[in-house]
């Protein structure tokens, strides 16, 4: 039987929401390191864990270590039960995520059809994986300025998400929300903007607290929603309290650190 996948989970899940930047960086390496000296290519779990290292490094920008990670990973679920089911989608969805954060967009367009076609197949349109997949590949389309697709996506998935009582699901669905709110804002819908903000922030703080980047994300995104209509009072206690939850739990040369120090700066 070995080391258990569950209890692997459970503390990387409880390093993330205890540990400072640099903390658990160490912390992650060693429960990580030590899974994946467990699980060898014979064993899906190693896939699973993989998953975890793939989505740290993508996490911190670090490109080709995520990718390898996520490869690797990919490649075991392929092997080891075929590309038609849940698991091989997620890999793929994941790998997605990285190159849209790289810029690889046309990769990464065709990973999320190709996850949301398996996962559609195999679960069910209502499903929150299904619904995931769909805010994933809106994230996309609005880098690439999409955005009434954008906003489509987002709506769908949120109406799914909206249903499901599960704590997971209804973070998922506040990140829907906060993110169908920055396209609301680029499309210069400011009342509907600041409404579902409000409501994401809600949601994280009920769900997941305020010490994490998500809810930093819903503040970052507050700011910037404050600033467009030229309120900068407002717009810089967002950006203070993000800005406060980002340096601590993401460190202070993470790009998301970085981009809200600058705004404060604009501020003055």
């Amino acid at each position: 039987m070995g080391l258990d996948l569950n209890s692997v989970l459970q503390q990387i899940d409880k390093a993330y929401m205890e540990c400072n930047a640099q903390e658990l960086d160490v912390i992650l390496h060693e429960i990580i390191n030590n899974a994946l000296s467990e699980y060898d290519k014979s064993d899906l779990r190693r896939a699973v864990i993989l998953n975890e290292l793939g989505g740290y490094y993508r996490h911190l920008f670090k490109i080709a270590e995520a990718e390898a990670a996520f490869q690797e990973a990919i490649e075991i679920q392929g092997a080891l039960r075929g590309v038609d089911n849940p698991d091989y989608a997620t890999s793929i969805n994941n790998l997605a995520g990285l190159y849209r954060k790289s810029g690889e967009y046309e990769k990464s367009e065709r990973l999320f059809l190709q996850a949301i076609a398996i996962y559609k197949e195999t679960l069910s349109e209502e499903h929150y994986l299904f619904s995931s997949c769909l805010n994933n590949l809106a994230l996309l389309y609005q880098d690439m300025k999409r955005y009434e697709e954008a906003a489509s996506l987002y709506v769908r998935a949120g109406e799914i998400l909206q249903k499901k009582e599960d704590p997971e699901a209804q973070v998922a669905y506040a990140t829907s929300l906060n993110n169908l709110a920055t396209v609301y804002l680029k499309l210069k819908r400011f009342t509907e903007s600041e409404a579902l903000i409000l409501d994401s922030l809600s949601i994280y703080e009920k769900r997941i607290g305020k010490e994490n980047a998500l809810y930093a994300s819903a503040l970052n995104t507050l700011g910037s929603l404050y600033y467009a209509i030229g309120s900068y009072l407002k717009a810089k206690e967002a950006y203070l309290e993000a800005l406060d939850i980002c340096s601590r739990k993401l460190g202070t040369t993470h790009p998301d650190t970085v981009s809200l120090e600058n705004k404060l700066k604009m501020l003055g």
